[in-house]
This record gives structure tokens, sequence and C-alpha cells, in this order.
């Protein structure tokens, strides 16, 4: 059911959800208010923020970018969410270089890494339930966890000891 406001205009999202997206966490009010976003770009700045890739990729990798990367149809550069000849390709690799066999109905392709994450937090953790966090945490896992109606438990890193 539609959220009307005090000014009158009608929210379809519901309040609760509203809440959520309004939540503001530390780091989320540095990036909005933060200076340093007009200098990350220059060449002497690394920007550790969101990460700074410095490996070299791997040279399989690297051939499969050049040769997918080439145009097929209109619609190649799209975001592609969760198509079936995906997942039916990621079946079969999973199943010829890892010996796993997983139907490709089981299969649930995202556009990344933070989308799978936020999904199966959506279906693992729910309203008053607590999620260990690593802290210092990436910028954006305490909001996921809290988007869920979960509390963020934050666990330090202990860096001083070994496996």
């Amino acid at each position: 059911m539609p959220d009307t406001t005090d000014e009158g205009k009608i929210h379809f999202i519901s309040p609760q959800l509203l809440k959520k997206l309004d939540y503001q966490t530390p780091i989320s009010k540095f990036y909005a208010s933060a200076t340093y976003m007009s200098s990350r770009t220059e060449p002497e700045s690394l920007d550790f923020s969101l990460g700074d890739a410095h490996e070299m990729p791997l040279p399989g990798f690297v051939e499969a970018l050049q040769r997918w990367s080439v145009a097929q149809n209109s619609s190649w550069y799209g975001y592609k969410g969760n198509i079936p000849e995906s997942r039916v390709t990621v079946s079969a690799s999973l199943q010829d270089k890892r010996g796993l066999s997983i139907l490709p109905e089981d299969i649930f392709m995202t556009n990344g890494t933070l989308v799978g994450l936020a999904i199966c937090l959506q279906i693992v953790a729910g309203e008053g339930d607590e999620v260990i966090i690593l802290t210092p945490p990436w910028l954006g896992y305490r909001r996921m966890v809290h988007f869920t109606g979960a509390v963020p438990v934050g666990v330090p890193v202990d860096t001083s000891t070994s496996i």
C-alpha cells in the first residue's frame, strides 16, 4: 500500500525500506562530503578506498577478455543477468574443471560479487540476526547487513597470529 508523506507525495516503497535506504554509515557520509575525489585520479595518487589492483592478470583471463570483448550483436555490452546460456556454461565448467555436478537451474548469475553477496545476505539473515563481519570492513558491508534487518557485529582482525 502506498505511504503518503506530510508533503502529500506518495511513496510506493514501504516505510521500512525507505528508512533503510536513508541509513548512512560513516563511510558513506565520508564519500558524500570528501574532497579527495578531485585528486584521486592524479597519476601519483592511489585510491585504496575500494581497492587498487596491482597484480598482473592471468594470461588466460587476458586472452578471454580480448576474445569476448568484440561485440557479437547490438546488446553484447548490456548487463546480462541470469540468462540460461550462461548458467549452462557455468554448470559445464564446474563439472569439467572442478568435478562438481550442479544443475544450471541451481545456478544464479549476478552482475558482480556485491550483488551476489547482497542476495545471499537477504536469504540467510533476518530481522534481529547478528552477522559477523571482519573489521575494518569494506565500506558497504555494514549497510548491506542493516538492509536485511540484521545487526552487524565487528570482529577485529588479529594480524599478529598466523594459521
